[in-house]
């Protein structure tokens, strides 16, 4: 990036300095935006930004009535890093529904069709004066910019050295101010891109092709989904036999593991969380100090041992190791979704998502955090975005599905069920059978039918209790769906860490025998 288009808010900086500033901010209808302090206030109520969220809107207040370009906006917020457009407009997106509307119904950033935005609200600087010490050793206000004591004689000596003093002092303060501007640009420049990398050096190997190895792990692992987990694992497999001492593969490895446990793709769960705890033990013993395995220790904490508060406190080691790995982010903020932290949650989304934008588990994992809050546009919003990414991932469907009808928009969510179906392969007539019960008797008819199909795999011994507990609520046969609720604790099913958040079980929260269920998980 060159100095030129580094925004002038970073560089005004040293230009407050040299008039005995503090900096500057911007103040816009109700709002005030404190660059120094990186806060965004209204009426001087904090409005929690992303840190991406925030230089957007710091670049297009600081350019405010100019068109700023898109490509602008990329090269300046994530420069030497790729994103994609549809990451700024998601920022755009957040930005308008923290800002809201003026008095008059106006948004504050217009979008100009296929250009940019600009920020449409007037602007007004506001300098903090710089505290100084009297000569009494109390602190006074210095004199407004522009303020001159007259010289204290009239001889033209006198003046003439005091203007000669003057343009010394002047020319030195331009030049410190150069100087500072230059360093604040290095340094930040140097904190976007250590911010916008994927991929650590840590996470390199000495060999060449064990990097690319867990480079491809990495990727199928993403997928969630039984058949590309098991490549993964022979992928990271091939990397920590090609380097034994790869501490991040053995990390990446474990995480696999829990997935398998998750998703049913592997042997007994109980078998692959402990194969995960012992690649991590691996991984631990060779860099104590990478933040990955301890991400994905608290992991299995969560899922499989229900100690939360142990959990936490891996989580928060690892964001103190490395604050910018995205999936040290998502992984804490699916704790926080568990535990009810809503807004907690979707920040730590956000802010991996920031971190790495085109990931489509972080989109994912963003979308579930806003369902368990009940902010269902959002989700719906968040999984369209993510089904664009990526059509295949079937894990995203079943929530913006049940986005949809928790609004009451039945007829949208029956669309994506559809379109759900058609991924999977599922044969046409099958479709239009899905079809024809739901014209009949709309989704009552379509959990009872998927109801009867589950218990038929439990008769051949491929129960799922946590589903069939999902579909008993649904069809409101509430007895059964607290005995299935049951067996899934013995199983220690790991969905059952969701039970305090997921809208799916609100219909048995009246009942004390779910209460108690709660607390016997840990979760109350």
């Amino acid at each position: 990036m060159s100095l030129e288009k580094f925004p002038n808010f970073l560089l005004k900086f040293s230009e407050g300095d040299m008039h005995g500033e503090n900096g500057h901010s911007y103040e816009f209808k109700s709002f005030r935006l404190n660059l120094a302090e990186r806060q965004l206030l209204n009426d001087k109520t904090p409005i929690p930004l992303t840190p991406k969220a925030f230089d957007v809107l710091a670049i297009l207040v600081e350019k405010a009535g100019h068109l700023v370009e898109k490509e602008v906006l990329m090269q300046m917020v994530w420069p030497d890093s790729f994103v994609e457009e549809a990451n700024i407009s998601r920022i755009i997106h957040t930005l308008r529904h923290a800002l809201g509307e003026d008095d008059n119904g106006n948004k504050f950033i217009e979008t100009v069709a296929k250009k940019g935005y600009r920020f449409v609200a007037k602007v007004t600087v506001v300098r903090e004066p710089a505290a100084q010490k009297s000569t009494n050793g109390k602190p006074e206000i210095s004199p407004p910019t522009g303020f001159q004591l007259p010289p204290p004689a009239t001889d033209k000596s006198v003046i003439s050295h005091v203007d000669r003093s003057r343009r010394r002092t002047r020319a030195i303060l331009l030049t410190v101010g150069f100087l500072m501007a230059v360093s604040l640009f290095v340094l930040l420049s140097f904190n976007f891109r250590s911010v916008s990398s994927n991929k650590p050096n840590s996470a390199r190997s000495s060999n060449d092709e064990a990097y690319r190895l867990y480079l491809l792990g990495s990727a199928l692992a993403d997928k969630q989904n039984p058949k590309d987990a098991q490549k993964a694992l022979v992928a990271f497999d091939q990397a920590v036999t090609l380097d034994p001492n790869y501490a991040p593969a053995y990390a990446r490895m474990a995480n696999v593991h829990s997935e398998v446990a998750f998703m049913g793709g592997g042997g007994n769960a109980t078998e692959e969380y402990l194969k995960a705890k012992t690649a991590l033990e691996k991984a631990l013993a060779i860099d104590d100090n990478l933040a990955e395995p301890h991400s994905y220790l608290g992991e299995i904490r969560t899922n499989f041992e229900w100690d939360f508060a142990g959990a936490e406190r891996d989580h928060k080691r690892a964001v103190e190791l490395n604050p910018n790995s995205a999936a040290v982010r998502r992984m804490y903020s699916l704790l926080l979704g568990f535990l009810g932290r809503s807004d907690e949650s979707i920040a730590e989304s956000k802010t991996a998502i920031d971190l790495e934008p085109a990931s489509v588990l972080n989109h994912k994992i963003y979308l579930q955090n806003s369902f368990y809050a009940r902010r269902y546009d959002e989700s719906i919003a968040e999984g369209k975005r993510t089904l664009e990414m990526d059509p295949e991932f079937l894990g995203v469907y079943d929530t913006l599905i049940g986005s949809y009808i928790m609004k009451g928009e039945d007829d949208q969510a029956f669309e994506w069920f559809q379109r759900q179906q058609a991924q999977k392969g599922v044969k046409p007539e099958e479709i239009e059978a899905w079809k024809t019960i739901y014209a009949q008797s709309g989704w009552l008819g379509i959990y009872e039918r998927q109801l009867e199909q589950a218990k038929e795999a439990e008769k051949n011994g491929n129960g799922k209790p946590l589903l069939l507990a999902r579909l008993c609520t649904k069809t409101g046969n509430l007895e059964d769906a607290l005995v299935y609720l049951e067996k899934a604790f013995e199983r220690r099913e790991q969905g059952m860490i969701s039970l305090q958040v997921s809208p799916n079980y609100d219909p048995l929260r009246y009942d004390p025998r779910f209460d108690a269920l709660l607390k016997r998980i840990g979760l109350k």
